[in-house]
């Protein structure tokens, strides 16, 4: 299962849950990812899933599909991988159980794009997923200097409570904002809290996202830094 979530200019668009081996993107309304743009082609790319992997193929479009700023004709996706058609940029995750829980979450709080707030045993759930500490080292640079935030543990809040790890403040603001998880050696950082504090990374607000090194994070006005050792 995987996700891809459409933006333009950093601001979502939809994201479109899918649980089949292939998916098209094009202008043409068939296509499960339709975008409505002159710059995009009728039929313009496909991501298929094959063997475990998940494969973006350019379907000879007349503007092309580009990873990282290079135009691509096939590339294998990674989990927080983005790409761009015209001027749209979709991100591609697979969703592993803690992502499974956060979109039901989401779901039950009226759709996919919808503001939601994990309850007790939703987020007990979450909890359980976290895999064992250890493995690459990660941690969070505050922007502007300062001790960083080593991310130690299987998971880690941030939030007005004493016990958060990153601490959050701000009207408002619940005492758990937002949670990293660690989970297949990488982290993920999901909202836990409501509409109050902003969770955004790399300007973009999010619900779920697994973190890549180099990621800038936004915890209520705080920005951080993840970093891999």
């Amino acid at each position: 299962m995987f996700r891809i979530t459409l933006s333009l200019a950093g601001n979502v668009v939809r994201k479109y849950p899918f649980e089949k081996d292939k998916v098209t993107v094009g202008r043409d309304a068939e296509c499960d990812i339709a975008i409505d743009n002159v710059a995009v082609s009728r039929t313009h790319a496909t991501i298929s899933a094959a063997e475990g992997e998940f494969v973006l193929e350019d379907l000879q479009s007349g503007n092309g599909t580009f990873v990282n700023g290079e135009k691509i004709v096939t590339h294998v996706l990674q989990s927080g991988d983005a790409f761009v058609i015209g001027k749209y940029t979709l991100l591609f995750e697979t969703v592993t159980d803690a992502g499974a829980v956060v979109q039901e979450a989401a779901r039950k709080a009226g759709g996919e794009d919808a503001t939601f707030r994990l309850d007790r045993k939703e987020l007990e759930k979450l909890i359980g997923k976290a895999g064992k500490a250890g493995g690459d080292k990660a941690s969070l640079l505050p922007d502007g200097g300062g001790t960083a935030i080593p991310l130690a543990k299987p998971y880690h809040f941030a939030g007005s409570s004493s016990d958060a790890t990153i601490p959050a403040s701000g009207a408002f603001v619940a005492p758990r904002v937002a949670i990293f998880l660690k989970e297949e050696g990488q982290f993920r950082l999901v909202r836990v809290g409501g509409k109050f504090g902003k969770v955004a990374v790399n300007g973009q607000d999010v619900d779920s996202r697994v973190l890549r090194a180099g990621d800038v994070l936004d915890l209520c006005g705080k920005k951080y830094k993840f970093s891999v050792e």
